[in-house]
């Protein structure tokens, strides 16, 4: 058999405004799913028993798009990943779906030197390189490789408008080097694998974008002309692709332009739940307080759960009203399977009770995480704190903040954790009028029992995303019409507003993108083509992460009324506050340990610090991965490629 990457179809022509074509990147892992294992009646795929091998990335990418049960529901014997050992089954095909990196080569190939099963159809998640395909030809001794296919689904589906990398460290991209962005080997593999995961949306959804940048950024300009150069390299691919009127745009942006949105209290459903608890490839743990004796692991996503995608972006207050309508909903319900007088009535009633359970057990998962949840507000005075994180995000009050920031480090109830956040907006918002404030607000946090290391991170934070970091002017002045203009606001929302006043920049971003008003200047094109008009579908990918807010954000603006441009949000990891303050972590590691010799992954190096520090956070225990934050051993990104 010749060895070649036969390109996949893309997942349709896809097109901005609603409707069912509009870009949607769970549907595009589903469309590449559905190609590899088809639905029973379907033709085309791997006919007969099988089994289907992953690797540590792959299994997450697509158990987020399709659930274990629909894929044994295809002729799927088992499941399992290519690094485990397993029987042979030499009576099954086997469909491998993996990243073409070095490491799964070597897997590859040691199982195709002792074959396990009669045939292996090999689907790759991105563009391989020839290297990669010789090696595994050569490999193929008992030419069992049926077919070799690129399949482009190397990303996260969170959403159908959000996708993640699952990065540990990539802010590591920002640290100076000797030469351009490349003398760090971990700096390197995450700078490549967030260039193929932005190739592979791009040909997921059949994209070749104009491509603008945040010019204020180096490491943002350097991704957009990486993406820029990787296109033209790939003209068999990127050249057939159809032109759509209007244009398509990757825009480019880099997290330390507003590192205030990652550090906020969250309140509306799914963030909150990611801030609060943590999401794990769209799993909640949720601890023995809510869930039972042994705790219990539950499913958080938009494709398995049609209630928690209408209100995973809900103010958490809305989102417990509906919670509350859904139980009486299955209570009614429920009565009517009471009355049964007649064998038609049994029968119906016993064609209700799956349909039931399944609703019954749905709003109890909710009916637990919301008791968590409003069980850490009340303990933690979240709320107290989330008034003045806001107020910090909004408003120049030096002296009052100062005094408010000072009572609540002070505060037994407030967490360590917390009040380490707090100290940190505070600096970011009065970095150059309120550096004396600052150093005495890191001597209370010490006062508390906290770590130096870990104080330092208010430092660390600065270096990283502070004023001679950012290109921008992330707390512009603001005039009086304007504060006015809040001040009517807040008093007519009321409570709502006073915790979710604050506005990602994203959304100013998305405002500019869609009256065409987004300056050229600070955000110039790489390449020939511009991208200063009307875009139609646009991709915006955060270097550094993006979070459930600026989430909520994009999909607000897509579901806006007449709204004609669709926007993909994606970026190197979704973050909480707590990934988000590791991540600066491990830039400030990298920075002390020298850039030859970077140090142990962020999570295992932050996990220690912190639980000597005294600083009671949930990431005491855990790593960082797809969605935030992962229990230590969940994953393994292997080696990036």
């Amino acid at each position: 058999m010749a060895y070649a990457a036969a390109a996949a179809s893309g997942a349709g022509g896809a097109r901005p405004g609603p409707g069912p074509n509009q870009p949607d990147v769970i549907k595009a892992v589903r469309h590449y799913v559905d190609k590899m294992i088809p639905a029973k009646g379907r033709t085309g795929g791997v006919e007969g028993m099988k089994v289907l091998l992953l690797d540590n990335e792959t299994k997450g990418m697509v158990s987020m798009a399709i659930g274990m049960a629909e894929i044994l529901e295809r002729e799927v014997f088992f499941v399992g990943t290519i690094d485990r050992e397993r029987d042979a089954m030499p009576h099954m095909k086997a469909i491998v779906f993996c990243r073409a990196n070095s490491a799964n080569l070597r897997l590859l190939a040691d199982e195709l030197k002792t074959p396990k099963h009669s045939q292996y159809h090999i689907f790759l998640s991105n563009i391989a390189p020839p290297s990669f395909l010789d090696q595994l030809a050569k490999a193929d001794v008992h030419s069992r490789v049926e077919q070799v296919r690129e399949y482009y689904a190397d990303y996260s589906a969170v959403a159908p408008e959000l996708f993640s990398l699952n990065l540990r460290s990539a802010s590591l991209m920002c640290k100076p080097a000797a030469g351009p962005y490349g003398s760090l080997t971990m700096e390197e593999a995450t700078f490549q694998r967030s260039l193929d995961g932005v190739m592979s949306v791009l040909l997921a959804h059949k994209l070749r974008p104009a491509i603008r940048f945040q010019g204020t950024s180096p490491l943002a300009g350097h991704f957009a002309r990486a993406v820029d150069s990787s296109i033209g390299s790939q003209r068999e691919l990127f050249g057939l692709m159809p032109h759509s009127s209007p244009s398509p745009l990757l825009l480019v942006l880099d997290r330390k332009e507003d590192p205030v949105t990652p550090l906020l209290t969250q309140w509306t459903y799914q963030a909150m739940v990611h801030e609060t608890i943590g999401l794990w490839s769209n799993k909640v743990d949720l601890p023995p307080s809510t869930s039972g004796a042994a705790g219990q692991k539950v499913v958080l996503d938009p494709v398995h759960d049609d209630f928690f995608a209408e209100h995973m972006y809900s103010h958490f207050t809305v989102f417990a009203e509906a919670v509350q309508a859904r139980l009486k909903e299955y209570e009614a319900k429920h009565k009517t399977t009471g009355s049964i007088s007649s064998i038609e009535d049994m029968r119906r009633a016993l064609e209700r009770l799956p349909a039931l359970r399944r609703a019954r057990d749905n709003v109890s998962k909710h009916v637990a995480i919301m008791s968590e949840l409003d069980r850490r507000v009340r303990n933690h005075k979240l709320f107290e704190l989330t008034v003045l994180e806001q107020d910090l995000a909004e408003q120049d009050a030096l002296s009052r903040h100062f005094e408010e920031v000072s009572a609540l480090i002070a505060d037994p109830a407030v967490r360590a954790f917390d009040a380490l956040r707090l100290v940190m907006i505070f600096a970011l918002r009065y970095e150059v009028d309120g550096s004396r404030q600052v150093s005495e607000l890191k001597v209370a946090l010490a006062s508390r029992g906290i770590e130096h290391g870990s104080v330092a991170l208010v430092d660390a934070l600065l270096e990283y995303a502070g004023v001679r970091a950012r290109g921008g002017d992330l707390f512009s002045k603001k005039s009086v019409i304007a504060r006015v203009r809040r001040g009517v606001s807040r008093s007519l929302k009321g409570i709502d507003s006073a915790i979710t006043n604050h506005k990602p920049l994203l959304s100013d971003i998305l405002a500019d993108l869609a009256s065409g008003r987004l300056s050229t200047t600070l955000y110039p094109a790489a390449g020939k083509a511009e991208g200063a008009g009307p875009a139609g579908t646009v991709i915006i990918f955060v270097v550094g992460g993006v979070t459930c807010e600026e989430a909520a954000a994009v999909h607000k603006f897509n579901t806006t009324p007449g709204a004609t441009m669709r926007v993909i949000l994606g970026g190197t990891s979704l973050h909480n506050s707590a990934s988000f303050i590791a991540d600066v972590e491990a830039f400030s590691k990298a920075g002390a340990a020298g850039l030859g010799t970077p140090g142990p992954a962020a999570g295992a190096a932050a996990s220690t610090d912190r639980a000597s520090a005294g600083i009671s956070i949930d990431v005491g225990t855990l790593g960082f991965g797809s969605g935030g934050v992962a229990p230590r051993g969940g994953s393994s990104y292997g080696t990036l490629s």
